[in-house]
């Protein structure tokens, strides 16, 4: 009927009032919601992350929107290898802006994935971003894409 509590709600309480007595003393100092994030439109910010690549870490891209060029990488391709040569799983993806609009930017994602055995699977998506907002995705095979503008610093005004 109640929840169990256990030696670490003490101090999860602490912390929850630790945070609440700083927001009060945030708004008795004069510090209002003019706390706002400013954000860099002209650069995009990828995390992608893909099972068996880069030891479980997700890749971190930040470019240009208004480049030219896809961000691409990952690892030497096995479809070079030679006959009768191990095959090893590899990696390959790119990041692309296909068009920079007013309130963001389409990417294009394509991740190529092939395992030690078994076929070659591509995946290619369309993602918009908007200027405000943080694109989190998840795909069939386990990658996952988080999308979104870099935030630049910021202060609050008084």
């Amino acid at each position: 009927m109640f929840p169990k509590l256990t030696r670490s709600a003490p101090s999860k309480l602490l912390l929850i009032a630790i945070l609440l007595a700083a927001a009060t003393n945030a708004s008795a100092n004069g510090i209002t919601d003019d706390c706002k994030p400013k954000i860099d439109k002209n650069t995009v910010v990828v995390n992608l992350g893909i099972p068996g690549y880069n030891g479980g870490r997700q890749v971190a891209l930040a470019f240009p929107v208004n480049s030219k060029e896809a961000v691409a990488g990952g690892t030497p391709s096995a479809h070079h290898a030679a006959a009768g040569a191990t095959t090893e799983p590899s990696v390959r993806y790119s990041v692309n802006v296909v068009e920079k609009r007013k309130d963001g930017a389409m990417l294009e994602v394509v991740v190529v994935t092939k395992p030690a055995a078994g076929p070659e699977r591509t995946l290619t998506r369309n993602v918009f971003v908007r200027h405000n907002e943080v694109v989190e995705q998840m795909y069939l095979g386990g990658i996952s894409l988080r999308a979104s503008f870099k935030l630049l610093p910021f202060s609050c005004k008084k």
